[in-house]
Order: C-alpha cells, then structure tokens, then sequence
C-alpha cells in the first residue's frame, strides 16, 4: 500500500521544460547510471514508486515506455533552427565526449563504437552485435539514465541525440540536477539538506523541490499555453470514503473553479490498483491526475495531484 504524502515529500512546480539543461559538467556519470539500474523505466500505478536518495516519493503513472520508430547505430544531424550549427571540429568533439561518457558508465552488454579520427560516426550495439533500438533507453535503466546524464555534458548536441534517442531532459540525471538545486537553496538559507530539513521551513525561504514527471506529461491533453503543474502532494487528504467515485467527486468539489472539469474516471491502465484517476474537462480531455490512497478496510482518501495549469 503507497505510503501517505506528508510535508516532508514531495513538492512539484515545474511548468516547462528548460531549454538547456545547466547541470554541472562534473555530473557523477556513474552514480546516475548506477540509479538508473534501480529505476524500472515502465512506470508503475502508484504514488510513491521511486525513492530519491531516501527522500522523495514521485507519483509515477502507468503508462507504456517511450515509443517511436526505432533507430538503430549512426549519430545524425538534426534540424536545429533555433541554434547555429556547430563546426565540423566542435561537433566531432562533442561527439567524443558523448561517447566516452557512455563508455565510462560500464554498461553490461552494451559497447559504444567510434566516433574515430575523420569520422563522426558511432555504433552502439549489444553483446550480440545487433544496434540499439530508440526503446532501449526503456528497456534497460542503466543506458536511459547514462545516455541522460552523457547528454547533459553536450548540450548543443541535445537535438540530434533526442532526435535519436527521445527525451533526455526527463530522467534520473535531471532529478538529480533538480535533487541537486534544491539541496544548494537550502544551503544558502543555512537549512542543512533534504534530509534534515522540513519542507515548510524550506518552502518558506523559497526552496522547493520541483520535480517533472515525464508520464503525467504522456497523460495530460493541456490546452494550449498551460503545462503540467508537476506532482502536489494533497496534505489535507480529506476524510476516508467507501467508492472511488465519491473520492474523485470530493477532488472535483476542491477545485476552485468548478466548470472547469466535468467528471473523473478510473486511469485506463489503472491496472487493477484502484489509486489513479484521469480528471476531465467539459471538452472530455484530460487535464489533471488524481493520485488515491487505498485501504482495504477504509476506502480511499485523496493523496496527490497533477494539473494543467
């Protein structure tokens, strides 16, 4: 049974994306890497999935991995129009380092080829030769979490290597980065760490751990100008009621604006845990994620929250 948010968990803020990603250079490959072996990739219906260096339960939807088509060995350009262009020589020097940043982080099975003098090409195949599909980055941990804290190293070559591999703002090395941030507000507030500082103290010199959910963002149908708002913690639960139904009307009857959703309804893929509802607009798109806590005995209780806005 998911554990109940309280003020020492999380706290979500984040609307957008960054452009760039401004994470140390000196980023710990390794130690992302060695996470991201932790981290299953296919999220699973529950809040509270995945702990962040003991301190932080993240709402986590039940949604089906990255997809797409699948690409295999090669780096190519993509279309960069908002940036200028690299030089050939700084662009075959930032794909080295990619490259040595994958090989660094050790990944069994996985071998990371060129790129070689005259030659910006690379290969990266698995034990039996074969390339590496776009959904690997699912299907094994360590090479999402390696490719995401590599890529944070290259920044002007983020188009291409998304291009390639999907997203790689939204994993453990931006969590990290986020984990990261927020550990160094508390400082300059002399309010020791995550581990030792309570969240209301914390929010109230502006330090806020925001993290995104990239699942939530899988889910959500935000109308144009609004993002997800990122995972809230509902820290007045509300009282325990016996129907899912009646706990998704006590969210709806919370909203401040009650004409801007129309009903709830059980996660799609909820697969059989009861604990997450789709809040749908009057237009019938998904605009919030309603996280539940479930007791057998008890019912179900509001837990958390995750809203276009």
């Amino acid at each position: 049974m998911p554990p109940e948010i309280t003020e020492a968990q999380v706290r979500a803020a984040l609307q957008t994306r960054p452009p760039e990603m401004a994470i140390d250079a000196d980023l710990d490959v390794v130690a992302v890497m060695r996470a991201g072996r932790r981290l299953h990739r296919t999220r699973v219906a529950t809040l509270g999935g995945l702990a962040l260096t003991g301190i932080v339960a993240v709402a986590l939807l039940a949604t089906s991995v990255l997809g797409g088509p699948t690409r295999t060995s090669g780096t190519t350009p993509a279309d960069q129009q908002d940036t200028p262009p690299l030089s050939a020589a700084d662009r075959h020097a930032a794909l080295v380092t990619w490259a040595d940043c994958l090989r660094s982080a050790e990944i069994p099975g996985v071998s990371v080829i060129g790129p070689t003098e005259g030659s910006d090409q690379i290969d990266y195949r698995d034990t039996n030769g074969t390339p590496l599909p776009k959904t690997f980055r699912d299907a094994n941990g360590e090479w999402g979490s390696a490719t995401e804290a590599c890529a944070q190293k290259v920044p002007a070559l983020l188009p291409e290597l998304e291009d390639q591999w999907g997203d790689l703002h939204s994993g453990p090395a931006r969590e990290a980065g986020e984990l990261a941030a927020y550990n160094k507000c508390l400082a300059d507030h002399d309010l020791g760490s995550a581990d030792t500082t309570d969240t209301a103290a914390a929010a109230a010199a502006g330090c806020v751990y925001s993290p995104y959910d990239p699942d939530a963002a899988k889910v959500l149908q935000c109308p144009d100008g609004q993002h997800q708002s990122g995972l809230h913690g509902i820290y007045d639960h509300g009282p325990w009621v016996p129907t899912i139904q009646a706990a998704g009307q006590a969210w709806l009857d919370r909203q401040q604006d009650s004409d801007e959703f129309s009903r709830t309804i059980l996660d799609p893929d909820d697969q059989g845990k009861h604990s997450i509802l789709h809040a749908l607009s009057r237009d019938g798109r998904t605009t919030a994620v309603v996280y539940l806590l479930t007791n057998t005995y008890k019912g179900w209780r509001l837990q958390g929250e995750n809203l276009c806005e």
